[in-house]
């Protein structure tokens, strides 16, 4: 049971961190919700999918003037190239992605970036820890000198970002979608949310164990959830969805 219950939690965090759509439940399809990739989407940027991502259920469609603006999606190359003039995903961007979000919605106090491991590591390298004096030539270690507190060391692995418009805490995902030209490794998703607006919303069943009929090989059992999901104003998060890793 507690192997089957892990199993059915990471289903639960792949469909969670997806691109598809909603769709009605039939006699061979179940139901789905809209997936964070679906959500955060402006209809028009193309990123790790190759393609822009077109809500196709008219009951789950949301509203124009409510999906999240172009500014708060980064579809370009991770990696830059000095030589081939593509500066990749700077920290600029990433300012540019918070502002346009606090000017739409205001503050937040629970500003969150869930990043796979590309992005996790390249933000690690370029902008929490080390600091570019000059383009392209030696970098500044950024080291702090404040003892440790019980809270950070429950956040091990995880980093606390400070910018005018907030601070964002940078935590590592496991489950972030694959691109489709490479289905081994991702190339660097990340959704920045707003976590005052999500929640998760169990409808009757989360987890829940029922026992079958023993037909002479063992005792059986069906673990189900039965789950939806709140994700408040699509225009309170952002996406980093780069469509390669390098140039």
């Amino acid at each position: 049971m507690t192997k089957k219950t892990q199993e059915q939690q990471r289903d639960v965090e792949v469909r969670y961190l997806d691109d598809q759509d909603s769709q009605t439940g039939s006699a061979t399809v179940g139901y789905q919700f809209k997936g964070l990739g679906m959500i955060i989407n402006d209809g028009i940027s193309i990123g790790s999918s190759g393609a822009a991502l077109v809500q196709t259920d008219t009951q789950t469609a949301i509203p124009a003037m409510f999906l999240t603006p172009t500014k708060q999606i980064f579809t370009g190359t991770l990696y830059g190239d000095p030589a081939m003039s593509t500066p990749g995903f700077t920290e600029e961007n990433l300012i540019d992605l918070l502002q346009s979000r606090f000017d739409n919605l205001g503050q937040t106090t629970e500003l969150v970036m869930y990043a796979d491991s590309n992005l996790k590591r390249y933000l690690s390298r370029f902008f929490a820890k080390y600091k570019l004096n000059v383009q392209g030539y030696t970098t500044v270690v950024r080291s702090e000198t404040e003892a440790q507190t019980a809270k950070t060391f429950a956040l091990y692995g995880a980093d606390v970002y400070e910018t005018d418009f907030g601070n964002m805490l940078v935590e590592i995902m496991q489950w972030a979608p694959k691109s489709t030209a490479d289905n081994v490794s991702t190339v660097g998703r990340g959704y920045v949310l707003n976590l005052e607006q999500l929640q998760l919303r169990p409808s009757g069943r989360w987890m829940t164990h029922q026992e079958l009929e023993d037909r002479g090989a063992g005792p059986r059992g069906l673990i189900e959830s039965i789950i939806g999901h709140e994700y408040g104003d699509p225009r309170t998060h952002a996406k980093i969805d780069p469509s390669a890793l390098h140039p």
